[in-house]
C-alpha cells in the first residue's frame, strides 16, 4: 500500500487485481507482477507528461511557445498545487536557466520539481 499510496485509486486497484490474478495458490511469480508494476508506471508517467504539455500549451497565452513570468504566475492561480510560493518561484528561475521556457524545458523542471501533481480548479493558498 506504501508503494501505491500516491497513485489514484483506479491504479492501485488494478495493481492488486492483477497480483490477486497472478497469484497461483500462495505464491506470486514476482517477475511478471513487477513487468506489470513497471507498465502500470510507465503509462502513468505519460499521462503526467502529457497533462504536463497540455498545461504548458493552454498556459502560453501569446503562443509564442514561451512562457513568460506572467504566463507561469497565471498557470499557478488556476492550479491547485501543493507547492508554496518560493518554491514555485525556484521552479520557474531554474526554468530560466535556458533564457526560453518552451515545453521541454517546463516538463523537465516540473518532473524534477514533483510540479506533476497538480489538480485543476481555484489556488486558495497562504502566500509564503
Amino acid at each position: 500500500e506504501y508503494v501505491f499510496g500516491q497513485a489514484p485509486f483506479v491504479i492501485r486497484s488494478k495493481v492488486l487485481l492483477e497480483a490477486e490474478k497472478r497469484a497461483a495458490g500462495k505464491t506470486i511469480d514476482l517477475d511478471s507482477l513487477l513487468l506489470f508494476i513497471v507498465d502500470q508506471w510507465r503509462e502513468e508517467a505519460g499521462r503526467a507528461e502529457e497533462r504536463l504539455r497540455a498545461l504548458f500549451v493552454a498556459s502560453d497565452a501569446d503562443g509564442d511557445g514561451n512562457l513568460d513570468y506572467n504566463e507561469f504566475t497565471a498557470m499557478i492561480h488556476h492550479v491547485s498545487t501543493n507547492k508554496g510560493h518560493r518554491e514555485c518561484l525556484r521552479m520557474y528561475a531554474e526554468m530560466t536557466l535556458n533564457r526560453v521556457v518552451d515545453c521541454n524545458t517546463f516538463v523537465r523542471v516540473a518532473r524534477k520539481f514533483r510540479f506533476f501533481t497538480f489538480e485543476v480548479g481555484p489556488a486558495v493558498k497562504k502566500q509564503e
